[in-house]
């Protein structure tokens, strides 16, 4: 007979919830695409641009972004308590020719190139050093093909009901493009289908009958 003398101990290991982090649509954002459409890439052009306020106090009422060089984007904010700060501007040789401008992520150490800054306490960043993530990388596979069923209808003019029959093809498109669309929408109806058999009525055709 085997005995222990004094107490048994166990052992438990903490397990840390983490909690989801927050998607880029829930905080205000300035693309550079969008910002120099509006300025023209001409220094002193001005930008005015006015936020949702049911987003938060955080949140400024408007932002005023003014191309100061062409390096240099200065931002003023009115109400919210968002800094005032100067935002750097890159740019890159664009592939068919021209340039393409970029934005410098404002946090000290990072500098990553990007096209979208977002909300921060201290300023505009990038998405990586907000730590948000995509609303996509949330969804399930089954919404994310939804979503793609509906993105490649939209190309041919359809609807979001994706229990009508592929649109016909548009005037001016291609047949091969066409084609190539209806192949891709059939493929993804077929997996939407198998994965969900009960919260969809299945369609009268799986594709058009249109000829050429």
């Amino acid at each position: 007979m085997i005995s222990t003398a004094g107490p048994v101990f166990s052992e438990f290991q903490t397990k840390r919830i983490s909690r989801p982090r927050p998607t880029t649509d829930t905080r205000i954002a300035v693309d550079i695409r969008e910002l120099f459409r509006h300025v023209g890439g001409n220094v002193g052009g001005k930008a005015l641009y006015r936020w949702n306020s049911e987003r938060g106090g955080q949140v400024p009422v408007a932002t005023l972004f003014a191309l100061a060089s062409p390096v240099l984007v200065s931002v003023t904010h009115v109400g919210g308590a968002m800094p005032e700060e100067t935002l750097d501007v890159t740019y890159t040789a664009g592939r068919y020719g021209g340039r393409r401008a970029w934005f410098l992520c404002t946090k000290l150490g990072c500098g990553k190139r990007v096209a979208i800054l977002y909300q921060h306490p201290r300023g505009f960043r990038c998405r990586h050093c907000c730590q948000l993530d995509y609303q996509s990388h949330r969804e399930r596979s089954y919404d994310r093909m939804l979503r793609r069923s509906r993105r490649l209808r939209a190309r041919v003019g359809g609807g979001l009901n994706l229990t009508e029959n592929f649109p016909p093809r548009p005037k001016g498109m291609h047949w091969a493009t066409y084609e190539r669309l209806l192949r891709s929408e059939a493929a993804l109806w077929g997996e939407i289908s198998s994965a969900a058999p009960d919260r969809l009525c299945g369609r009268r055709n799986p594709a058009p009958t249109n000829g050429r």
